[in-house]
């Protein structure tokens, strides 16, 4: 609208409430931790619990994905986050999407609008504390650590993401499907697994979930376009998709 003036995203009100914001909280949060660390500390001390075995792969996916985790958060600590995530950075994604999703993604949008200096210290926290609890923690509280870390990335997924872009036109790895936190949610539900079966099942079933990701966004969605197109156009899409078909079919074999 003429006269009418767009907000910074720097705006130096909104930044300095913000920082403000965090470094308040900051202060209830490390200490809640210290606290949390004695008690369980003193609890642990108290079973005389031997350490759990834990294999290694699971280990590196654990302290991995901790890792990951730690950076977003610190990339949340950016002062444009408040004012530029929901509009800039969430809302694109819903373009092109099917009406339910895009409603979805909005209404996350309008939430967040709304409270912008709430949200955005909180996301910032929770996955810092995501990251320090996979990246220290052992036995049954890293199961925790996972099955809470999968929940997040899946509420990013659908909400932060669309879907990771599934039900986009013209989805494609090159334009980031099916989105970074889907695998964050594959590995979040593996961790959250009882030690002993992860080194069993981790590699087969990651290799046939992809797989089938992989077969239903090349297959079934693209043909559906193409069958309007005519039989010309399928014939030669069947040649073209032979590689996502091989792939699909290996991957139940091995």
């Amino acid at each position: 609208m003429p006269g009418a003036r767009s907000v910074s995203l720097t705006n130096p009100y909104i930044v300095q409430l913000f920082r403000r914001a965090l470094w308040q909280q900051s202060g209830w949060i490390l200490l809640g931790a210290l606290g949390l660390a004695v008690f369980f500390s003193w609890r642990w001390s108290r079973l005389r619990l031997a350490a759990p075995v834990e294999h290694k792969s699971r280990r590196y996916l654990r302290w991995g994905f901790g890792l990951f985790w730690i950076i977003d958060g610190l990339l949340q600590l950016q002062p444009s986050m408040p004012l530029g995530l929901g509009n800039l950075v969430v809302a694109p994604a819903a373009s092109g999407t099917p009406h339910w999703i895009s409603s979805l993604v909005l209404s996350g949008v309008g939430i967040w609008n709304r409270h912008p200096l709430a949200l955005a210290p909180a996301t910032a926290w929770i996955q810092l504390g995501i990251g320090l609890w996979l990246v220290s923690s052992a036995g049954i509280w890293s199961r925790f650590a996972g099955a809470f870390s999968a929940g997040w990335a899946l509420l990013i997924w659908i909400v932060g993401s669309a879907f990771g872009g599934v039900f986009s036109p013209g989805a494609s790895f090159l334009f980031g499907w099916p989105g970074p936190t889907s695998f964050y949610f594959v590995a979040g539900v593996f961790l959250a697994l009882r030690p002993l079966v992860f080194p069993e099942k981790f590699s087969r079933v990651t290799l046939r979930l992809i797989a089938v990701l992989m077969f239903v966004i090349n297959i079934p969605l693209p043909w559906f376009t193409l069958y309007l197109a005519g039989a010309g156009a399928i014939l030669v899409a069947v040649f073209s998709k032979f590689d996502v078909i091989g792939l699909f079919l290996g991957s139940f074999i091995l």
